[in-house]
């Protein structure tokens, strides 16, 4: 963005509610100590007021237009989602807790939520302030080398049908080596072992969305003749892989596939496509998705991949009936499947009183270790940990085969306490900073590279490992669709 657009989109007003909802926090911090029985409440709405001061403060100091949400920026949505996964979505747990959940005290998520804020606060001032002068002119200096060779038009009509095809293969394959696709099969499998192909059949299983945005790119931006039928073709079949997959998280990334390019081509917040997205998903993806992981998984005997794929339409003609849509259900699941507290509460709880801190040179080596390709390493150690984490600190059998949502500061946390999770956050918080300032959705080749990162980056469910690991490999995956996609420059 250069200093004469942030001039005139920034509006400073923005911030104003910054030292007001900053001040909300705390009242409401202190309000919690002095009233025990609602402090779960109380703290929950207090992380959610400090997120949105921070908020504040973020894009200020960045200079994003408003908060930089309507541009994409991957901090400010960091934040959105802490606050609702942590602070406001932390507000299911004021009633009793169920299943292995129980074993959390309401003091150990109290605790949490402080490990929270501390890696906010951190993230922020690295975000904010962070050294990032060499490594921002490094990737500048990358993305122009990228435009003088690739253009901003897609090559043709069946660019978007070659890549979704050969995503589509590579999903195939995995499913027909591994015998699990997605949540059903034999998921046992994804646990116990892995193949030197597998990470080569995953980043290309990202020319799915891929497509799905360039065809939108085509429709929005080129104004192709038939791209939008095409982009509505795509975006079915994405839907239906989804639903046989049994994988909620595959329609959220087509509605961003589509959602994103919108924005990009009209500077503005694509409203209606989210509103009908999110609609769509709480009347028919999670009632849909819970039957039909039931059916798979949920009786006596484990459906195969085949098996389960073949009860999809029955269960889809039931979910779309009249009588069954209720937002009221799916509403509650979301609040407590997007819950994000548990980890760092049951973290406080057990780190180190029952188990001792991991080895902080972990933070180091997992990283470094899981950048090295399984081809050239057939021995790596699978990346388990949020199965791991399950048995660790619930006590889990290993047949159990689910995985807990660890999120990256109570990792950093269980590894040493409060030095590596405020050293660890601020790292990250200037390494997505460097991202935000490179990537900019008006530029269709950067477009795809935010869709890549964006849901792990703003989710950040899993380990430091594993939101760190994960960008190389992403990174590698757009440049690749990058070049079959669009046109060259002329030398």
């Amino acid at each position: 963005m250069t200093t004469e657009e942030t001039a005139v989109g920034y509006r400073p007003g923005m911030t104003a509610a910054g030292p007001f909802l900053a001040g909300a926090a705390a009242c409401t911090l202190l309000a919690a100590t002095l009233s025990p029985g609602l402090a779960v409440t109380q703290g929950s709405l207090a992380l959610a007021c400090w997120c949105a001061a921070l908020l504040c403060l973020a894009s200020a100091a960045a200079g994003w237009r408003s908060t930089g949400l309507a541009q994409w920026k991957t901090g400010p949505w960091l934040l959105v989602g802490v606050a609702a996964t942590s602070g406001l979505a932390t507000l299911t747990l004021a009633g009793a807790r169920q299943g292995y959940a129980a074993q959390i005290m309401p003091g150990s998520v109290l605790r949490g939520l402080w490990i929270t804020a501390a890696g906010v606060t951190a993230w922020t001032a690295g975000y904010c302030a962070g050294p990032r002068r060499l490594p921002a002119a490094w990737a500048a200096r990358r993305m122009a080398a990228l435009r003088r060779r690739y253009s901003e038009r897609v090559k043709g009509a069946l660019t978007p049908w070659a890549l979704y095809g050969a995503g589509t293969a590579a999903r195939l394959v995995t499913a027909a080596l591994t015998g699990h696709l997605g949540y059903v099969g034999d998921v046992a499998a994804a646990y116990s072992s892995a193949s030197s192909w597998q990470q080569a059949l995953s980043l290309a299983a990202q020319a799915c969305p891929a497509a799905i945005a360039l065809s939108a790119l085509r429709a929005y931006r080129q104004h192709e003749p038939g791209a939008g039928t095409a982009t509505l073709v795509l975006f079915a079949a994405e839907i239906a892989y989804g639903a046989v997959s049994g994988a909620k998280q595959l329609f959220v990334v087509a509605v961003l596939a589509v959602a994103i390019p919108r924005a990009a081509a009209t500077q503005k917040s694509p409203r209606v496509i989210l509103l009908v997205g999110a609609a769509a998903f709480l009347l028919l993806v999670i009632p849909f998705t819970g039957a039909y992981r039931a059916a798979a998984r949920g009786g006596p005997v484990t459906l195969t991949a085949a098996q389960a794929a073949a009860q999809a339409p029955a269960i889809a003609r039931q979910v779309a009936a009249p009588s069954s849509a209720a937002f009221g259900p799916s509403l509650a699941y979301l609040a407590q499947r997007v819950q994000e507290i548990d980890g760092p509460a049951i973290v406080a709880q057990r780190t180190p009183a029952q188990i001792p801190y991991a080895p902080a040179v972990q933070l180091v080596t997992r990283p470094l270790t899981a950048l090295v390709p399984r081809a050239l390493w057939p021995g790596k150690p699978l990346d388990t940990a949020g199965y791991a984490f399950n048995q660790e600190y619930y006590g889990l059998p290993s047949s159990e085969y689910t995985a807990a949502l660890i999120t990256p500061w109570a990792d950093l946390y269980r590894h040493g306490g409060w030095a590596p999770l405020a050293a660890g956050m601020f790292l990250l918080g200037c390494l997505m900073r460097v991202l935000d300032n490179v990537l900019d959705i008006r530029d269709p080749r950067a477009m795809l590279l935010v869709l890549f990162l964006f849901p792990g980056l703003v989710k950040a469910e899993g380990d430091w490992t594993q939101i760190l690991a994960v960008i190389p490999g992403l990174i590698l995956a757009w440049l690749a669709v990058t070049a079959v996609a669009f046109r060259r420059m002329p030398s």
